[in-house]
C-alpha cells in the first residue's frame, strides 16, 4: 500500500522546485515598493504579555514606492481617525510585504 502524500503538500513542494533563483531576486527587489498596513487590536492592550499586530492590507501597485507609501498613509489615518469603536485599534505602515 503507497502512503498518501496531501495534494497541497506535492504542490507546495513543487512550486518551490520550479522557482527559480531570478524570479525570487526580482520579488525580493519588488518587495521595496511595497507598504503593508497594519493594526493594533484592544485585545492586544489588555494584555500586556501579547505583543502583536494584525495584517489588513498590502499596497503593491505597479505604479511604484511613493504610490503605495501614500496610499497607504492615507488608509492608515482615515482607518484610524473615523473609527467609533470603545478601543479603537490603532492602523500603520511598513515597508515590505506582511511576514508572518
Amino acid at each position: 500500500m503507497r502512503p498518501i502524500v496531501p495534494f497541497t503538500f506535492c504542490v507546495t513542494a513543487l512550486t518551490h522546485a520550479l522557482s527559480s533563483p531570478a524570479t525570487m531576486a526580482q520579488q525580493k527587489q519588488s518587495d521595496v515598493t511595497v507598504y503593508t498596513l497594519y493594526r493594533d487590536s484592544p485585545m492586544f492592550k489588555q494584555r500586556h504579555d501579547i505583543s502583536q499586530c494584525v495584517y489588513v492590507a498590502s499596497f503593491d501597485a505597479a505604479d511604484g514606492e511613493e504610490f503605495n507609501r501614500e496610499n497607504c498613509v492615507v488608509a492608515a489615518q482615515l482607518l484610524t481617525e473615523h473609527n467609533s469603536a470603545p478601543y479603537p485599534p490603532h492602523f500603520w505602515c511598513e515597508q515590505g510585504r506582511f511576514r508572518p
